[in-house]
């Protein structure tokens, strides 16, 4: 069985949070990469501004990376460990639901 090629793939809620906050406005994306920002916080998820800046660097060709605070949500979001990724993921889905 072939590996999936992007981290959020790993896990079917991750990537269907994925989905979802592509497809919605710039306000919108904001918005849902704040609360994963402070949500890995809570988790004790840590990224260091060289981490921050190595992944600018070697990417920006990811639809989010066109927006500073939801690249560096994704980051921490993909420093997350499994089950952390995971729980955001639900809160985001849930967020985007109620709309």
């Amino acid at each position: 069985m072939d590996r999936p090629k992007r981290w959020y793939d790993r896990d079917e809620t991750v990537s269907y949070m994925v989905s979802l906050m592509e497809q919605c406005d710039d306000k919108l994306q904001v918005e849902c990469a704040k609360i994963i920002i402070e949500k890995a916080k809570e988790y004790g998820v840590k990224i260091t501004d060289n981490e921050l800046e190595e992944t600018v660097k070697s990417f920006f060709r990811r639809w989010y990376d066109k927006n500073k605070v939801v690249q560096e949500s994704f980051e921490y979001l993909r420093q997350s460990s499994f089950d952390v990724q995971k729980g955001i993921a639900y809160t985001i889905i849930e967020k985007l639901q109620d709309l």
